[in-house]
């Protein structure tokens, strides 16, 4: 959103912008919605504290705003944003999970794809997104 601002701030509309973020390797989990949240422990493993618990996030934070100040994928899709997810990521990540926690993988996968929070699109990998996008003409910047 910053970046959106940014370019408004210089005269830019959102309805003149193509941005897009891709979800990929670890960032995956920020697609789905808060029940898998909970359930497989994204929180824990990004090491990411949710400032109202003081804890381990159990919920998406960046899913939903609260707020009309909040930075979250919901906004960033309201303004024109685009977000995709690595298909590569949620097949590793869902066959990583199903090992740790002794289920099949084939449910896991299929509980992630139930589960995506709205508009998101899945692609084969991000950095097929990553470079298709490139193809088009867009730009790359790094955010973390």
């Amino acid at each position: 959103l910053t970046l959106m601002d940014t370019y408004n701030d210089m005269g830019i509309p959102d309805k003149d912008l193509s941005v897009i973020i891709v979800l990929r390797y670890a960032g995956f989990g920020f697609a789905f919605g808060d029940p898998l949240w909970e359930k497989y422990g994204f929180g824990k493993r990004l090491e990411l504290k949710d400032d109202e618990t003081g804890k381990m996030a159990l919920r998406n934070l960046y899913g939903k705003c609260k707020t009309e100040d909040d930075d979250c994928i919901e906004l960033f899709q309201k303004r024109g944003g685009m977000v995709c997810v690595c298909g590569k990521s949620i097949e590793g990540g869902a066959e990583g999970l199903a090992k740790q926690m002794k289920l099949k993988k084939e449910d896991v996968h299929k509980e992630f794809m139930d589960n995506l929070l709205p508009s998101i699109q899945v692609v084969p990998s991000g950095i097929w997104a990553l470079n298709r996008s490139q193809e088009l003409g867009c730009t790359f910047c790094f955010g973390g």
